[in-house]
């Protein structure tokens, strides 16, 4: 059997280096290169490095000084490289509701509220809530029932089975990190 053979590539002039990832550079519409071999060592030319979709979103394979691999969003990378780091608490964005649009252009840093906006002016993420939503088990009435419940101290194992949900959503439930619009 013949030996993988990849193309070596010339670098763009957008290609930046990704800050923190030794051997790597990004162009700005969201091509990622690598000088990493088969092998796990610095190779002389540059290759492109295939995304694959992960959770909807183009993801990439990179090293990090070792040989393992660790996951990368593509769109965070072209904004590591070409705008900055990320600031503590945002996340990468696109403008246009497509995750696999990573254009420099169409990507920012916002907020994870900016970012849930984002989704439902583009239609990808629904405002049902509660019992309107399609897949809920719960009612409004139920979830009153269960906040009740566990202020009585009933075990969450009963509860979770009288209601056929599990426990963490009995959990939830309670705390108030479920079900946050039923007072």
């Amino acid at each position: 059997m013949a030996p993988k053979v990849r193309k070596r590539f010339d670098l763009p002039s957008d290609a930046r280096e990704i800050p923190g990832l030794a051997g790597y550079v990004i162009t700005s519409h969201g091509t990622v290169y690598s000088r990493w071999n088969f092998h796990g060592r610095l190779d002389e030319g540059w290759y492109i490095v295939q995304p694959r979709t992960h959770q909807s979103r183009p993801v990439v394979g990179l090293r990090t000084g070792s040989r393992k691999q660790y996951p990368f969003q593509v769109g965070a990378l072209v904004l590591r490289a070409h705008v900055g780091p990320r600031p503590p608490g945002f996340e990468c964005r696109h403008l246009d509701g497509n995750p696999f649009n990573n254009v420099l252009s169409n990507v920012c840093w916002g907020t994870h509220a900016e970012n849930v906006e984002d989704r439902i002016r583009h239609g990808r993420q629904s405002r049902q809530l509660g019992e309107a939503h399609p897949l809920s088990r719960l009612s409004d009435k139920k979830v009153r029932a269960i906040r009740e419940l566990r202020l009585m101290r009933l075990p969450v194992n009963w509860l979770a089975k009288q209601y056929e949900v599990r426990r963490d959503c009995i959990y939830k439930v309670a705390s108030r990190r479920a079900w946050k619009h039923v007072v």
